[in-house]
């Protein structure tokens, strides 16, 4: 098996309370192959907490390879109100570095 590659979130967890500003969390790549809403995303184990979306997600060179996006185990909307937990735990997602530039030049046309 091969290894996974590490990667770091940087963000603000808790948001505009700045408390945890410039946060980092470390974790790995646990898969390439994920889509969300038709969009290629990366699944990691790095925690993406609220205050983190929006935040690079860098490798171990200091390249940024992906935005934060959400992570599952937070909140959950349904068809009758808000949920809060799940089931499913420390699932987090970023949005690939390609896809983030891809729509940045559609916005900016």
């Amino acid at each position: 098996m091969r290894s996974r590659p590490r990667i770091d979130a940087i963000g603000s967890p808790g948001g505009k309370s700045g408390i945890y500003e410039f946060s980092i969390t470390q974790g790995i790549v646990s898969s390439v192959e994920r889509e969300y809403d038709g969009n290629p995303v990366f699944q990691i184990s790095a925690a993406i907490n609220h205050g983190n979306s929006g935040g690079p997600l860098i490798d171990r060179f200091g390249r940024c390879v992906g935005v934060n996006t959400f992570g599952e185990g937070t909140s959950e909307l349904s068809a009758i109100g808000t949920r809060v937990g799940s089931d499913i735990q420390n699932v987090n997602f970023a949005i690939k570095i390609n896809e983030a530039k891809s729509l940045l030049s559609k916005i900016n046309r």
